[in-house]
């Protein structure tokens, strides 16, 4: 009989010694400090059979309770192992996916970033296994995409510096034109609107123009909104954090 709230925490790579961006030694002492988790081991890809096999006899050998598995790509929860743990008493709400991206579509995060992220990601899906099983078998923050509510020069700064930590943005404006209207006396309009175009053709950024929020819902890394885009339709999406963009305020000439 497993014991209560002992995790297994195996990183899947593409193969041993592969450079994926990351202090793994580092993560893994970070990990291990954690005292529910009974083991840290790696997945790899181009062993992935074998990988399973080990992992399903260090699963019943250590009494695991929990699992979480932690790729630097999407892992498809078919891929052989959802059958194999059944067979030992994991079911699918004890199986965390969580995707680490080291980078996104060429964004120049640094490496302290990138660990920091990579941590935080581990401990929030520690967490998750600890009180909650309401989202079994997907990725918990890890959808790296940010709403931003508004379309002013605040929200295009907060864009930027989404896109620089590495994350999707989304941002939702009821207006119909992005970055025309919402700019002050003492703007460059010209730079501004030009800023505006480089972040409309950038393939993170998602510009949703004639559109409001309905609902939102849920916790810090895994919030669920609904909106109503420019057509009318409703959608419905996860998004890991929300930023509300207030106009910039115009500033006194002294």
């Amino acid at each position: 009989m497993a014991s209560e709230n002992k995790i297994g925490i195996y990183i899947c790579q593409r193969e041993k010694g592969a450079e994926e961006g990351l202090d793994l030694k580092e993560l893994k002492k970070i990990i291990q400090t954690f005292p529910e988790v009974g083991v840290v081991g790696d997945l790899f890809y181009d062993q992935w059979e074998s990988g399973l096999n080990l992992m399903v006899q260090e699963v019943q050998e250590k009494n695991l309770s929990h699992l979480i598995l932690a790729s630097f790509h999407v892992l498809n929860p078919l891929n052989g192992f959802q059958k194999k743990l059944s067979q030992v008493g994991i079911t699918p709400e004890k199986c965390s996916l969580i995707t680490i991206f080291p980078e996104y579509l060429g964004a120049k995060v640094e490496p302290e970033i990138r660990q920091e992220r990579a941590a935080l990601l581990l401990k929030q899906a520690i967490s998750h296994q600890q009180v909650s099983e309401s989202f079994p078998l997907e990725p918990l923050e890890t959808i790296p995409r940010i709403l931003i509510l508004g379309g002013d020069l605040s929200a295009l700064q907060a864009a930027q510096e989404a896109l620089n930590l590495g994350y999707q943005v989304l941002m939702l404006e009821p207006g119909k034109v992005f970055g025309q209207g919402g700019f002050h006396s003492g703007s460059n309009p010209e730079r501004d609107l030009s800023l505006w175009k480089e972040l409309e053709a950038h393939p993170g950024v998602r510009l949703e123009t004639q559109s409001r929020l309905l609902e939102l819902s849920g916790m810090a890394g895994r919030f669920e909104i609904l909106y109503q885009n420019g057509e009318d339709q409703k959608v419905r999406e996860s998004v890991g954090a929300v930023v509300v963009a207030l106009p910039v305020q115009e500033q006194p000439n002294f």
